[in-house]
């Protein structure tokens, strides 16, 4: 079992389906499966988004993107930011 007590979620917590996404965000494949995931907006009461922190040391701008995020998640803006950094594509100049 997963333990997403402290995870980011996008949908209700009973959902039947849960996708727990590991992401980073410098990753272009992630950034496009973002872009093309959009199964929460279209089920919005049977899926759930949960987004976990994976980093990656290839990237160097992913730990920083990732510490960002969770500053603004302090703020309640965490999807927000996470959907500006994934638009951006990987380039987190």
């Amino acid at each position: 079992m997963i333990d997403l007590a402290t995870a980011h979620r996008l949908g209700p917590a009973n959902a039947p389906v849960q996708i727990v996404v590991y992401s980073d965000f410098q990753c272009v494949f992630a950034a496009n499966w973002c872009r093309s995931c959009n199964s929460q907006a279209e089920f919005p009461n049977e899926v759930t988004i949960v987004y976990r922190h994976f980093p990656l040391t290839a990237h160097p701008r992913a730990f920083p993107a990732a510490v960002a995020a969770e500053c603004a998640a302090e703020q309640g803006f965490f999807w927000e930011y996470h959907d500006k950094l994934f638009v951006e594509g990987g380039d987190l100049k």
